[in-house]
């Protein structure tokens, strides 16, 4: 498969702070994806909590969390990279997280450097979150994928506007 790339970009309607439900509905669709012979798969930011910056903390994975399992094991099985989103907890930082799920087990953390603003515009009249900044700490970069003879990175929200 020499050059070969096909990247699927996904959206899911997360349940609110509800990981085994949200890891559930992440299975279903990478085997649905699956069928389509695609080599990544990319979830939203926050897939797998729900974009709920109130309970990011209490729902922090680790790199290595055992919650991811079942998503590894996809990953693995469909030889297909995987790439959802949790908040993440490095040391004292909680940070929001990529996670890429590689076919040979590894997990990859990207975290996302650039932390967006509430626009009021998108909700107007509803309730105003606070700002990623006031509960996130900044991340630090982003490693390289590789999937056959191509290579990317991750970036998360915010982070594709920037040039660098």
């Amino acid at each position: 498969m020499t050059g070969r790339r096909t990247i699927a970009a996904t959206q899911v309607i997360s349940v609110r702070g509800e990981v085994s439900a949200n890891v559930q509905t992440h299975l279903r669709l990478v085997y649905a994806v699956a069928k389509q012979a695609a080599q990544v798969l990319v979830f939203p930011e926050l897939s797998l909590t729900g974009y709920e910056l109130d309970l990011a903390a209490g729902l922090a994975f680790a790199e290595s969390d055992s919650r991811l399992g079942p998503l590894l094991d996809a990953a693995i099985e469909t030889e297909m990279i995987l790439v959802v989103g949790a908040p993440v907890r490095l040391g004292p930082r909680l940070d929001v997280g990529a996670l890429a799920l590689c076919p040979n087990g590894s997990i990859l953390l990207t975290t996302k450097r650039h932390l967006g603003m509430f626009r009021p515009e998108v909700n107007p009249g509803g309730p105003v979150p606070p700002p990623e900044s006031s509960v996130l700490d900044l991340g630090d970069g982003s490693p390289l994928l590789k999937f056959g003879n191509n290579t990317a990175t991750v970036g998360i929200c915010a982070d594709i506007k920037q040039p660098r």
